[in-house]
């Protein structure tokens, strides 16, 4: 089963990201949004939360092989790719030393808040 995703963040620089280790957290940050419906781009604050995964890897993009997601993990600078089928949960990152991050997460909790 596929999870609509109805938002978009492609090309959108990252404002703020904050990763919560212990708590199993994630939060991303960005000054809008693109509605997939309409198309159309909103520019209103909005926050990408991942939580509560029951495991997450890592790995550099062109790599093989995924580590601990500690190992690859940076701060974000773009959010280029998200995918969310069944209990998967898949990204790719650009972090901002310039690295091509790929995210894997199994059963996350994955939400989005349009912050006013």
């Amino acid at each position: 089963m596929n999870i609509k995703i109805e938002i978009s963040f492609s090309d959108i620089p990252v404002s703020k990201f904050c990763y919560d280790i212990d708590g199993k957290k994630i939060e991303i940050y960005f000054p809008g949004y693109y509605d997939v419906q309409s198309g159309d781009y909103v520019e209103q604050n909005c926050c990408c939360v991942i939580s509560n995964w029951k495991e997450a890897k890592s790995k550099v993009y062109n790599d093989d092989r995924f580590f601990n997601l500690d190992k690859h993990i940076g701060i974000f600078s773009l959010l280029l790719h998200i995918v969310h089928s069944n209990d998967i949960l898949e990204m790719i990152i650009n972090t901002i030393d310039d690295r091509y991050i790929v995210l894997h997460f199994v059963s996350p909790e994955v939400s989005y808040e349009v912050l006013y």
